[in-house]
C-alpha cells in the first residue's frame, strides 16, 4: 500500500484518486480484464478523521531498480532539501 499526500491548496484528494485510477486503468486494463481483479485498480481515502488528504493506493513492489552508472543515460539521484532529511531522521527512531 503507498500513502500520498495531497496538497488541498493546488487540488483536491478526488481529483487525484481519478488521476491515479485513469493511469491505473491505461497500464492494466489488459491484465485486470484477463484476471478479472477489478480490486487491483482500488484507490482509498483516509479513514482517520482529520486526514482527509491522505490517499492509499494498492500497488506492487518492491520493484527491482538498477543503479548502475550507463554511458548514455544520466545518473541517478535524489535530491531533498535538507530540512526534508532532517525529518525522516527524526522519525527513523
Amino acid at each position: 500500500m503507498i500513502c500520498i499526500r495531497v496538497n488541498t491548496l493546488n487540488t483536491t484528494t478526488e481529483a487525484i484518486n481519478e488521476k491515479i485510477l485513469e493511469i491505473q486503468f491505461d497500464k492494466r486494463l489488459q491484465d485486470t480484464v484477463k484476471n478479472g481483479d477489478i480490486e487491483s485498480l482500488s484507490v482509498l481515502k483516509s479513514q482517520i478523521p482529520g486526514l482527509d488528504y491522505v490517499v492509499f493506493v494498492k500497488g506492487s513492489g518492491p520493484d527491482d531498480i538498477q543503479y548502475d552508472y550507463q554511458q548514455d543515460r544520466p545518473r541517478k539521484e535524489i535530491i531533498v532539501i535538507c530540512k526534508c532529511v532532517e525529518a525522516v531522521l527524526r522519525g527513523a527512531g
